[in-house]
């Protein structure tokens, strides 16, 4: 009785077959059946390799996990470090604003002063013009001064002008 399935034909003996025919039948099975089992030998053979293959990535695969676990985790604790650090520069920020506030008001207060202490300027350029006017008529003066005790000195030293003095 042969067997047969949609992958496996076998040529099934009858009974009105005759000898040499029945043989043939039977050689031709065996061909099959050792042309079924070399294909099977074969894919087991690939499969093996397969086997193999897959069992080599799982265990990189594993590795690779492991290694993205432990990098997740060094992830994490940057994340957490740097967390703190924007916490740490948010506050650094604050102070730093309100200390250009602060520069913000001095600049103000510069500005203030330095328009106060250019009018003082001002007037003092005013008084430095009219304390030097009044400096040149007391120079001019003094000239004149100068003159008139020479004059006077002349005038005592030498009696002979007619003054019985």
């Amino acid at each position: 009785m042969a067997t047969n399935t949609k992958n496996f034909k076998l040529v099934k003996a009858e009974i009105t077959d005759q000898v040499d025919t029945t043989i043939a039948n039977y050689g031709k099975n065996a061909d099959t059946i050792d042309s079924e089992i070399k294909s099977l030998q074969d894919n087991l053979s690939k499969s093996d390799s397969n086997i193999a293959t897959n069992k080599s990535n799982i265990t990189i695969n594993k590795n690779n996990i492991a290694s993205n676990l432990n990098k997740i985790n060094d992830n994490k604790n940057d994340i957490a470090a740097n967390a703190g650090k924007i916490t740490n520069n948010k506050s650094d920020i604050k102070s730093v604003e309100k200390g250009v506030e602060s520069v913000k008001s001095g600049i103000t207060k510069n500005a203030t002063d330095i328009s106060s202490l250019t009018g003082r300027v001002e007037q003092v350029e005013k008084d430095v013009k009219a304390n030097k006017s009044d400096i040149d008529a007391l120079s001019s003066n003094l000239e004149d001064i100068k003159i008139e005790i020479k004059e006077i000195k002349e005038s005592l030293e030498d009696p002979e002008d007619g003054s019985d003095g």
